[in-house]
């Protein structure tokens, strides 16, 4: 099988075709992380989502990491 991968072009797998798009990403969570921003967020991806009439799962996780440190003005 080959594989033909182009960048913000077209990705060609055997005889399956996907249009890859370069895109930023939508959401920052400024401050700490807790449950209430959890959910805001997640409900505000879901209406994103629904909005471009995009497919998926109902099944989201959060990753977060705390360093071992305190770093002032940090940002997420």
């Amino acid at each position: 099988m080959k594989i033909l991968v182009i960048i913000a072009g077209i990705l060609l797998v055997g005889y399956t075709i996907v249009h890859l798009f370069p895109l930023k990403s939508q959401y920052k969570i400024k401050g700490w992380a807790n449950d209430k921003k959890n959910v805001r967020y997640k409900n505000q991806l879901i209406a994103t989502l629904k909005g471009e009439g995009i497919p998926y799962l109902n099944k989201f996780e959060l990753f977060a990491y705390n360093i071992p440190y305190e770093v002032f003005n940090r940002r997420n």
